[in-house]
């Protein structure tokens, strides 16, 4: 506390929630989602959320590898 604000980036550029295929959810509790719909290989790279709130900042970071739909079929 006091609750966070939230920002995602992806390679580092900030991502803007389109609210169809790029959403981010929030909960009550104060767990926050990225949600990729049908994600292509242009979404892999690093994901990274950062919390800033008036006590600090942190940031947690994980990439994400896409196959092509011709790599998952076979």
């Amino acid at each position: 506390h006091p609750q966070p604000t939230i920002k995602w980036t992806h390679n580092g550029k900030e991502i803007v929630p389109d609210g169809k295929r790029i959403r981010v959810v929030s909960q009550p509790d104060g767990t926050h989602s990225l949600l990729i719909n049908e994600a292509t290989p242009a979404d892999a790279g690093t994901y990274a959320v950062i919390a800033v709130n008036d006590k600090g900042e942190t940031t947690t970071k994980a990439d994400l590898t896409v196959a092509s739909r011709e790599d998952s079929s076979s």
